[in-house]
């Protein structure tokens, strides 16, 4: 926040012409950069706590995500050949492939500034289960992992998909 105050008080001389493109390219630095800086804190904490193995995401899934942040959660997702496991501080949750209707992807907040996106899983009962890599420490970097993770799980479902 005081980054952006200070980028704030450079600009305020300027004209607005200049002042909003040159602060939405600001904005775009700032979080591209800087926006997932405590990914590895987070990501040790949570694996010293769960033992659990695979990638950090953030996801979406029986709680709302804020306005300042797309994800309700963070946890370690793996991929085994029938399910999905993502373990959290306070839950774990298997989703199966055979109750997988479809896998998307979905615009969010980050998407703003094309810095994400969700993968979206849509259940057989109606829910439906977003997720994003966090597993780099810049989101630049994560929203290319987001989409070769899409990839890997449309490959999933379609081969682990009963006949």
């Amino acid at each position: 926040m005081g980054l952006g105050i200070a980028v704030g008080l450079v600009l305020f001389p300027f004209e607005p012409a200049i002042r909003f493109p040159a602060g939405i390219v600001a904005a775009w630095i700032g979080i591209s950069q800087w926006g997932f800086f405590e990914n590895t804190k987070i990501e040790q904490e949570l694996r010293t706590k769960t033992n659990a193995k695979g990638e950090l995401v953030g996801y979406v899934f029986k709680k709302n995500p804020t306005a300042m942040d797309a994800h309700a959660e963070i946890g370690i997702l793996s991929i085994h050949s029938k399910k999905l496991v993502v373990v959290s501080e306070d839950e774990e949750i298997e989703i199966l492939v055979k109750n997988v209707i479809s896998i998307t992807r979905q615009r969010n907040i980050h998407s703003l500034l094309f810095l994400g996106g969700w993968v979206v899983l849509s259940l057989a009962d109606g829910a439906k289960f977003k997720l994003e890599s966090r597993t780099h420490r810049t989101m630049w970097h994560s929203r290319k992992r987001t989409s070769i993770l899409f990839e890997e799980l449309r490959t999933w479902k379609n081969e682990k998909a009963p006949a």
